[in-house]
């Protein structure tokens, strides 16, 4: 699991910095066998707290044995998107 903050620089005049964090999954890929990005979560501002706690509920989520039964795309929350 991977949180990273985007900034948007700002430009003179500008409303104040636009910031989104995303919280990414990296998991190999046996048919290609090169790894595969989930994005998992997107959430709008410099979240980085809200971001490790939703990446420390994906790895619990992901280690729990019934996981693997699921479609990997199901893991995307569309409502955690922004």
């Amino acid at each position: 699991m991977y949180v990273v903050t985007y900034r948007r620089p700002q430009q003179e005049g500008d409303a104040p910095d636009a910031a989104w964090t995303h919280v990414y999954r990296v998991s190999d890929d046996t048919r290609t066998g090169r790894p595969v990005v989930y994005v998992e979560a997107v959430l709008k501002g410099d979240c980085m707290v809200r971001g490790l706690a939703r990446a420390q509920q994906l790895i619990e989520i992901f280690g729990d044995p019934s996981w693997s039964a699921q479609s990997p795309l199901s893991s995307f929350d569309a409502g955690e998107a922004a």
